[in-house]
């Protein structure tokens, strides 16, 4: 069993992991496969020179336009913020396969962005790195869950939608029984790309995925072994029949802050090692449990392999 001191390789070359997969897994669910996913993915680009984006706290944003005092609070609000350091075409390159996004208007501007407190990249720089790539790795699936919104109405919904769908086209694998989504059946069809768009209008959409399709159990706790506990508890149980994400993840409270000389990377930092290990542990107790698994900066240690072994532990079961 891998400890927190190991370094798993699971042999699978992340750039192509999935057309690489043993022939078994070929024909298994996605549902049923483990994914590696980055949580926060976009906040690679967090601007620390921008404004407050609509999911800031009212206080944060009314704090961040006094002079001077501004300044020093949106350096804090970035420390918080970016929970992941690879851009798009990086985190791609590594083996992430599952995009956590948020995303929103921005006053003065046409465009949709991601935010976290602060506002990061446009939207066009997913869609262009996610194209790029998969253009070069035809075998490769991407799974993008767009599933926060801000400054929103309902004719943005549309738009952007509208967009997704342009953008992508023949692409996307079109909203169906998660239970017959395999790799094969997405080779055999050249279809690449999932959306979730967790919003009600997703329902006049049937090439993306509605909320109800995927779930995220979120431990809503800054304490590891509270998170932990959490993520055993959830995961030792038989998993329903749609996609499920392990929310590897701490979540600061406001106190946290206040701590100007700590970040939410060193919090992550400290328990890497801990939510590695039980990742790992998941092979010897539980190896079908995990679906997609997302943590902060995921390009940490060997995330993306311990998470990748998982497959090869259940394509060598019998």
């Amino acid at each position: 069993m891998a400890t927190s001191q190991d370094t798993v390789s699971s042999g699978l070359p992340p750039s192509d992991w999935m057309a690489e997969l043993p022939e078994k897994l070929h024909t298994w669910p996605l549902m049923k496969l483990a994914i590696p996913g980055s949580h926060n993915s976009a906040t690679f680009g967090i601007d620390p020179k921008a404004e407050c984006a609509p999911d800031a706290p009212t206080n944060v944003a009314n704090s961040v336009r006094v002079p001077v005092l501004g300044e020093a609070v949106r350096a804090v609000c970035r420390a918080w913020s970016v929970c992941q350091k690879l851009d798009f075409r990086q985190q791609l390159e590594s083996g992430i396969r599952y995009f956590d996004l948020r995303i929103s208007t921005k006053p003065g501007s046409e465009d949709f962005y991601f935010v976290h407190t602060l506002y990061g990249p446009k939207l066009s720089e997913m869609l262009e790195s996610v194209s790029s790539y998969l253009s070069e790795h035809r075998k490769e699936v991407v799974l993008l869950d767009l599933n926060h919104f801000y400054g929103m109405e309902e004719e943005h919904h549309a738009m952007l939608l509208s967009l997704l769908t342009s953008h992508f086209g023949e692409k996307l694998m079109p909203c169906g029984d998660p239970r017959q989504v395999t790799l094969r059946h997405m080779w055999d069809l050249d279809k690449q790309v999932l959306v979730f768009y967790q919003h009600d209008l997703a329902s006049s959409f049937t090439e993306v995925w509605p909320a109800s399709s995927i779930i995220a159990p979120w431990a809503n706790t800054p304490h590891e072994e509270q998170c932990l506990q959490f993520l055993s508890q959830r995961f030792d149980q038989p998993q329903p029949d749609h996609f499920v994400v392990c929310q590897g993840i701490l979540s600061p409270t406001p106190s946290h802050f206040l701590n100007v000389s700590s970040s939410l990377e060193s919090m992550v930092c400290r328990f890497r090692p801990r939510i590695y290990s039980w990742i790992s542990q998941r092979a010897a107790t539980h190896p079908y449990s995990l679906n997609i698994v997302m943590v902060d900066f995921a390009q940490g240690g060997d995330f993306v392999q311990r998470v990748l072994s998982l497959n090869l532990t259940r394509a060598e079961a019998k």
